[in-house]
């Protein structure tokens, strides 16, 4: 692997050049007054962290919800609500 050098001036100035050259030549060798002084190297690929999965909110909803009234229950409930509402003005 080829090393690249670059210029504390040139860093300062053009850091996007010296990325690139980082991305080419896996590491780039700062000069301070052509004393090579540091060394810029390219981290590996971090590999994301899984994310834990969502709940399922619509099954634990439908878990905890009644049971549907019966057509017998439903009836009985309409008359009892329609006797209700009839007397309010």
């Amino acid at each position: 692997m080829e090393k690249g050098t670059a210029t504390i001036r040139e860093l300062r100035l053009n850091f996007p050049l010296i990325k690139r050259k980082v991305e080419r030549c896996g590491e780039v060798v700062i000069t301070d007054r052509g004393v090579p002084s540091y060394i810029i190297s390219a981290l590996p690929p971090i590999e994301p962290k899984a994310r834990p999965s969502q709940p399922d909110y619509w099954a634990r909803l439908s878990k905890r919800k009644g049971k549907p009234l019966s057509p017998e229950a439903a009836r009985a409930l309409h008359e009892e609500n329609r006797a209700h509402n009839q007397g309010a003005p």
